[in-house]
């Protein structure tokens, strides 16, 4: 049995965005911040689905995700502040996150899609403001060449897209 439910817009988190940015030594895009002061997040106990159709735009491997029978959603989540204030910290401060060099824009890691090949990263782009997706496992380099793209235009778009669901108590 599925209960459906989408992110809570009301409740406010306070994060200490200045200090996270002083460590950092950038500014966090403003949609970012929104969205981890004005969200609260599933516990383990729920997951979160998105229609394929909606990841239709590989921009290198044509429609990625035909072949996926569901595909759930991971979002880092509800923790103290003060650990959610560590994670935006490290998940922003990982060398192996596709496109944080100079030549790229830097991206933030908000969590995993999964389909029935495992799990493919999921991240926010800190310049755009657009939500996107790498499948690293495809092993291609330079990772331009994995298959990747880009799912909305703001972050906002994307939470509207996911479906809440209560996971199955197996």
């Amino acid at each position: 049995m599925s209960s459906e439910k989408k992110l809570n817009w009301k409740q406010e988190n306070n994060i200490d965005f200045d200090r996270i940015e002083t460590a950092l030594n950038f500014k966090i895009h403003k949609d970012l911040k929104e969205f981890y002061t004005k969200n609260t997040f599933a516990d383990s106990s729920y997951e979160y689905k998105i229609d394929k159709k909606h990841l239709t735009n590989s921009v290198n491997m044509g429609n990625w995700f035909e072949d996926s029978d569901e595909i759930w959603v991971e979002l880092h989540g509800n923790e103290p502040i003060k650990k959610i204030e560590d994670k935006i910290k490290r998940n922003f401060d990982q060398d192996d996150i596709y496109g944080c060099d100079e030549k790229y824009e830097i991206r933030y890691m908000l969590g995993y899609l999964e389909d029935d090949r495992g799990q493919i990263g999921l991240y926010f782009n800190n310049k755009t403001g657009e939500v996107d997706w790498c499948d690293f496992d495809y092993g291609a380099d330079p990772w331009e060449a994995n298959p990747r793209g880009i799912i909305c235009g703001t972050i906002k778009e994307f939470i509207e897209l996911l479906e809440y669901k209560e996971a199955d108590s197996d």
